[in-house]
């Protein structure tokens, strides 16, 4: 899905990787920033019985990067989708 927001006049489309805690989403983002990757944190759901769950927002061009830099700083995460509401 194409993001609403417009950069130089294109188009850019957005992924999320689901992290967990939003302290480790902001880890996460910290890790990711440091490499000068652009990120935002996202609330996913809502607490519940197993609480609340955030992601990372970023351009989907920087996928492989996202994932190669969260494993190699032992960053736990889950799937991922470019899917957005």
């Amino acid at each position: 899905m194409v993001l609403r927001a417009i950069y130089s006049g294109e188009k850019m489309t957005n992924c999320i990787i689901t992290i967990g805690s939003i302290t480790h989403s902001m880890r996460a983002a910290n890790e990711l920033s440091a490499y000068s990757i652009p990120v935002k944190t996202v609330k996913l759901s809502s607490g519940g019985k197993g609480g609340c769950i955030y992601g990372l927002e970023y351009n989907c061009g920087y996928e492989n990067n996202v994932k190669k830099i969260l494993d190699a700083k032992k960053i736990k995460y889950g799937a991922y989708t470019n899917d957005l509401p």
